[in-house]
């Protein structure tokens, strides 16, 4: 086929809004004059906003949040980005056990606050909070690190207007890939957005995406099960199917949420989390009639790669949690702590096998691991209307940090 009929097949290809219009526009923000949950932008309509996106953060509030998990100095490659292209832009960094000479590496570099998980937290009260997550340990992992720089923000009275940016550390092509760049054009194109989050096809998009669609069958619940239960089930896989299917990079870490969202939204654990605040925006969205916002970048985001085991361990997890939002039956916006004990006690206790088929070039059975489950935790605005915080503790740690706030 040659390039001029492929185009003309692609213009009469449909789209997500030609079958879900109503909720796309409901959804959604206007575009030139276009109503629509999805930005498509390149790198010249970057380059004709680069004033305005450089200064963004000189008008308005914006942090940078980046968990790290490294042991080697990739993390060197994103701070040199930033600090060419954002000097006023304040960074936050909550490490989770990297090596010292990464922390040593990260300290070079201006703006930057560099926090350890374990301090952080140590004003949770675990002795309430490990029953609601059905543990006795509390859990390691992205999620709980991403909770933790949340938990920290949330001392220093951040107001709900200021803009949470968030990219993973090990990003080796941040020059090319434009994070921040693509993140604020989408603020600036939508300002009333929940969450704006970079799209991007191939990765293991197809393999989720699959999953993902098969709830839309799970409509038919009802016609089984002949209950008001079962009718609920239907809605809400209905309800899920709608949402979700629309992200193109749904794991992807690269993001922006409002301050507001960033403290009401719950975290899961690890491997969860970007998939649980894709579902609590879109439910928030619908409710309050607000918008979310994906900006496509051709840029390729290059990362470090992770193995086979890894990869497909992370698919299945995040595949099987549609599930679990399902059997939540309400929508993630309106979780209590009490639903959030329920889920974990009763969804998410119990080891679950992980089903892997071995490379091609392997020529064994499929090999079958029972793997632990991950939590949700309560959202920050939880934590301390459930009185799970030391405030002692908290004041402490706010005490010991103030003055780079006020910077």
């Amino acid at each position: 086929m040659n390039v001029s009929k492929l185009d003309e097949k692609i213009k009469y290809e449909k789209q997500f809004q030609d079958y879900f219009f109503s909720l796309s526009k409901e959804n959604s923000c206007s575009f030139n004059g276009k109503k629509s949950y999805y930005l498509k932008c390149l790198d010249a309509e970057i380059g004709l906003k680069i004033k305005e996106i450089k200064n963004f953060l000189n008008n308005n509030k914006g942090i940078l949040l980046i968990p790290l998990k490294e042991k080697k100095l990739t993390i060197r490659q994103l701070l040199i980005y930033l600090e060419k292209n954002f000097p006023n832009l304040s960074i936050l960094i909550i490490n989770d056990e990297s090596g010292d000479e990464v922390k040593k590496a990260v300290l070079k570099f201006k703006n930057i606050l560099l926090v350890d998980k374990e301090e952080i937290l140590r004003i949770i009260n675990w002795s309430k909070l490990l029953p609601v997550l059905n543990l006795k340990k509390y859990p390691k992992g992205k999620g709980t690190t991403i909770m933790a720089g949340c938990l920290f923000l949330s001392l220093f009275e951040q107001k709900e207007d200021f803009w949470l940016f968030q990219t993973d550390a090990d990003i080796e092509n941040p020059d090319r890939f434009q994070p921040l760049e693509y993140l604020i054009y989408g603020v600036l194109s939508c300002p009333q957005a929940l969450q704006i989050k970079i799209a991007q096809g191939g990765r293991n998009n197809e393999a989720n995406m699959a999953v993902r669609s098969s709830l839309i069958m799970l409509e038919e619940i009802k016609k089984v099960v002949n209950l008001p239960e079962g009718k609920l089930l239907s809605q809400r896989a209905k309800d899920l199917f709608e949402k979700l299917i629309k992200y193109k990079w749904i794991l992807g870490g690269t993001f922006a949420l409002t301050g507001r969202v960033a403290l009401e939204r719950p975290f899961a654990s690890g491997y969860l989390e970007e998939v649980l605040i894709c579902a609590f925006v879109e439910d928030l969205a619908k409710k309050e009639k607000k918008a979310t916002v994906q900006i496509s970048n051709l840029n390729y985001c290059q990362d470090s790669p992770n193995d086979f085991k890894k990869e497909n361990t992370i698919i299945q997890m995040t595949s099987n949690f549609f599930f679990t939002l399902l059997l939540a039956r309400k929508s993630v916006c309106d979780w209590k702590i009490d639903d959030i004990a329920w889920i974990n006690k009763n969804l998410l206790s119990k080891e679950k096998p992980i089903v892997l088929i071995p490379p091609k070039q392997d020529q064994q059975e499929v090999i079958v691991e029972l793997v632990p489950q991950e939590r949700i935790f309560p959202s920050i605005k939880m934590l301390f209307g459930n009185d799970l915080i030391f405030a002692e503790r908290a004041r402490d740690l706010k005490e010991k940090y103030i003055d780079w706030f006020k910077k």
